[in-house]
């Protein structure tokens, strides 16, 4: 918004009490006496006897999704820095946008917390289960630049994470008062940030799309239209030009009527998972209907960046509703003074396994960096043409591949072979999702084929890569099923495939009238059946929040690798594809169950995949069980499960170049320091296994913020458990 004299008629009429005063006394202005305010409410309980607040009312707005703001304006004695105090009164972490007059907002996160809703101070419990003295008010201050004379500041509600709440807060605290004294500090007179500089872009308009994403007609949007990203892997991607490096305040204008999450990712970065928890309570599919707005602080470097909206099902806490997007309508970008937030670190998008982990690779480059599970690793080639060779151990059938690149790929080819000689195209993808630097290509349904022919599994599978610009590859990956026979699709292993498995599961699986995926179809050696968790009724879920398949063998054997499959439908939804497991041994001497195997955020990418894994920590039983965790109230469904005696490979995909590097992790307070000789991947995880972040370490050192706990955290090959103060 712009501001301009108008306001001085407001001011006078409004009599807010605020005067010219001399620099070393400070400017009070009362959160309740503004000039204007949209969705805000008065609070009038902070007159307790003992009450820190002032003036015995306190202001605060209710919904950013609304666009709610609260003006000021003020008389400053002379032009230059001033210390903005806000006092303000809240339980929980709540943020602000503080704007003096055209200048760029300043964002504030409000996370000093209070004793009480009511000005009064109190013994509080912490998280840690700690008694602490809370104020009654509490404050923050920021630096800001005032004119001589006539001021106007202007409070937003933003969204912002809430620790306390485990969420984002659309709500200000309640706010008593706002604060000016001359400062010391030294600031720049800030540039003015005008609704001519602000960056705009209709969600039709994108400059490219993939996976599940469309343009919808939406009769309330701007220009009629806006953008809808389906729950299959959908995408829209947009290049964004900006004057300067710095924090951006990009404000989501959209509809809805259920929750539903969306991801955010600003070039290489970690992506941003956005909650849209407050709707629309319209689709805006009418004249009148009400258009929603969603806050997000991003980071952009000057010039070109990309910036993708993709497709995210929230599981847990606040979980999606449905897992397409909100209907999308144009999204704004304004640069704010936000000094905590730097660049994030760099996201591995990679699939972290793949069938052809199991493969033989040969290439015509000079190292195997396409193979380690991180895109950022590049082979690099002087020559223009290159090409990558996988050889299975066993006969499959081939699904999907994906391929790491910034390079021009329309001359690039997939080719399948059943003996190396003869070669065939992959044919032609049912569909391509770009995310970052990563193409996966589903293609048709390898087990459809013609009536009295058989399919055709393959052995080899090669790239070749060709075009005007040296050949670079980041990634390389083939997803199918094995397919060894008609009876049986794996590997013969640990298990039987004759129906003798002995188990027990904790959901029996879809198995009634003519459907039957019951839990027997992880044992009956076709990838081509499937065993279904519905989301509830017979088999289903319900509140549980894992599915459990106890077997137990005749005789006790040490489990190297196993086998995880996912079948091929016309209505595969990846969402029901396990992301979260362990293989588990009963441990005897301790009556419990230990780990052998865990994995979290697993990506089957396409339909008909499997997971060919090696186990982390081998250990002999008789009594072995699949936990799949974290699907509570999900459909879920594999194809077969099947266990070996030997490892299914020997090492590719261990982070190639990452072995000699010399690496040190400790803790501090509030963060974990990695130090490396090289730039690495880097995964922090609690002692539970889940994640917590991951990025790439560059060389030096990288700090990563961490509330206080134990983690465990890997660098390249490097493991270590670290203690956080």
């Amino acid at each position: 918004m712009k501001f301009d004299s108008t306001f001085r008629s407001l001011a006078m009429t409004a009599a807010l009490g605020v005067t010219a005063v001399v620099s070393a006394q400070p400017i009070v202005i009362e959160a309740e006496d503004p000039i204007d305010t949209f969705e805000c409410k008065e609070v009038s309980d902070l007159s307790a006897e003992g009450s820190e607040a002032s003036g015995k009312a306190g202001l605060g707005t209710d919904n950013a999704h609304k666009g709610a703001y609260m003006q000021y304006v003020f008389d400053a004695p002379e032009a230059g820095v001033y210390d903005l105090s806000v006092w303000y009164i809240t339980m929980n972490t709540r943020w602000l946008s503080l704007q003096i007059n055209n200048q760029q907002a300043n964002i504030m996160a409000c996370d000093v917390l209070t004793g009480g809703w009511n000005g009064v101070p109190a013994e509080i419990e912490n998280g840690e289960g700690e008694k602490e003295m809370r104020p009654g008010v509490a404050s923050k201050s920021i630096p800001v630049w005032c004119e001589e004379g006539e001021n106007f500041l202007m409070v937003r509600a933003i969204y912002g994470y809430s620790p306390e709440e485990d969420r984002d807060q659309p709500y200000t605290p309640t706010i008593d008062r706002f604060e000016l004294v001359k400062s010391t500090a030294t600031l720049t007179k800030p540039a003015d940030w005008t609704d001519q500089q602000q960056i705009r872009r209709e969600f039709e308009d994108y400059d490219a799309l993939s996976g599940s994403a469309a343009v919808s007609d939406r009769v309330a949007f701007s220009g009629k239209k806006g953008g809808n990203i389906g729950q299959n892997g959908g995408n829209l991607s947009y290049k964004i030009d900006v004057p300067e490096d710095g924090v951006y305040m990009m404000n989501i204008r959209f509809a809805t009527a259920q929750r539903r999450w969306i991801s955010v990712k600003v070039n290489e970065q970690m992506p941003t998972y956005v909650g849209f928890l407050q709707g629309s309570d319209s689709w805006g599919e009418k004249e009148d209907d009400f258009v929603a707005q969603r806050q997000v602080l991003v980071y952009l470097k000057k010039g070109e960046n990309n910036v993708a909206f993709g497709q995210y099902t929230k599981t847990g806490k606040d979980a999606s509703e449905h897992g397409d997007s909100p209907a999308l309508d144009y999204f704004t970008l304004d640069l704010v003074n936000y000094p905590d937030m730097t660049e994030p670190a760099i996201e591995i998008c990679a699939y972290k396994a793949s069938l052809a982990d199991a493969a033989k690779w040969s290439s015509t480059f000079d190292n195997e960096l396409f193979c380690d599970h991180n895109e950022h690793t590049v082979a690099t080639s002087s020559a223009s043409n290159a090409s990558v060779t996988l050889e299975f151990p066993w006969p499959i059938l081939v699904s999907g591949y994906a391929f790491a690149t910034e390079n021009n790929t329309d001359e690039w080819k997939v080719e399948l072979s059943a003996d190396g000689e003869t070669w065939t195209e992959a044919g032609t993808p049912v569909s391509k999702i770009t995310n970052g630097r990563i193409t996966t290509a589903i293609l048709e349904n390898p087990y459809t084929v013609a009536e009295g022919e058989a399919v055709s599994p393959v052995r080899f599978v090669r790239l070749n890569i060709a075009g005007n610009e040296p050949a670079a590859l980041g990634e390389f990956n083939v997803f199918g099923n094995p397919y060894v026979s008609a009876d049986n699709h794996n590997p013969a292993g640990i298990l039987a495939v004759d129906g003798t498995v002995d188990y027990v599961s904790s959901h029996t699986g879809f198995d009634v009238d003519q459907w039957h995926e019951g839990v027997d179809k992880l044992f009956d050696g076709s990838n081509a059946s499937q065993f279904t968790v519905a989301e509830s009724g017979d088999g289903g879920m319900g509140d549980a929040s894992e599915i459990t398949v106890e077997i137990y063998l005749a005789n006790p054997a040490k489990v190297e690798s196993y086998m995880l499959n996912t079948h091929y439908s016309a209505g595969y939804y990846n969402s029901r594809s396990p992301k979260d497991w362990a293989l588990q041994i009963y441990d005897y001497d301790n009556d419990n169950w230990k780990d052998v195997d865990a994995r979290d955020g697993m990506n089957f990418a396409t339909p008909a995949s499997t997971m060919a894994l090696n186990v982390a920590e081998p250990a002999e039983s008789d009594t072995y069980r699949l936990v799949i965790r974290n699907r509570a109230k999900q459909a879920t469904h594999l194809s077969g499960f099947q266990m070996y005696g030997e490892p299914l490979y020997s090492g590719v995909g261990e982070a190639v170049a990452s072995e000699v590097a010399a690496v040190a992790v400790a803790g501090v307070a509030g963060a974990i320091e990695l130090t490396a000789n090289e730039a690495m991947p880097y995964g922090i995880y609690t002692v539970a296994g889940a994640t917590v972040a991951r990025g790439i370490a560059c060389e030096g050192m990288t700090s990563v913020k961490l509330a206080p706990g134990i983690y465990v955290a890997k660098v390249g090959s490097h493991v270590a458990k670290v203690v956080v103060k």
